[in-house]
């Protein structure tokens, strides 16, 4: 059930942002997690990526990339 959450928050997140965010597989989103990518930037998560719980992403511009099976621990 709560890898359900973590799917469908992920999904959730990449409906809003749109190309803004690329999915590079399955990625999971933690509860709290603020995204804020900016109208010319964007967002990579690569495969079974983990952004733990009340992480901040804040970009105005460029790019930033998670790569495939990294774990952001929480409130990074």
């Amino acid at each position: 059930m709560d890898g359900l959450r973590l799917i469908a928050r992920m999904l959730r997140r990449k409906l809003w942002l749109g190309a803004r965010l690329k999915l590079e597989g399955l990625a999971f989103i933690g509860p709290g997690v603020v995204l804020q990518v900016g109208k010319d930037a964007r967002l990579e998560l690569g495969r079974w990526s983990w952004v733990g719980h009340g992480t901040k992403i804040r970009e105005h511009e460029g790019l930033v990339s998670i790569g495939a099976k990294t774990v952001m621990g929480q409130e990074c």
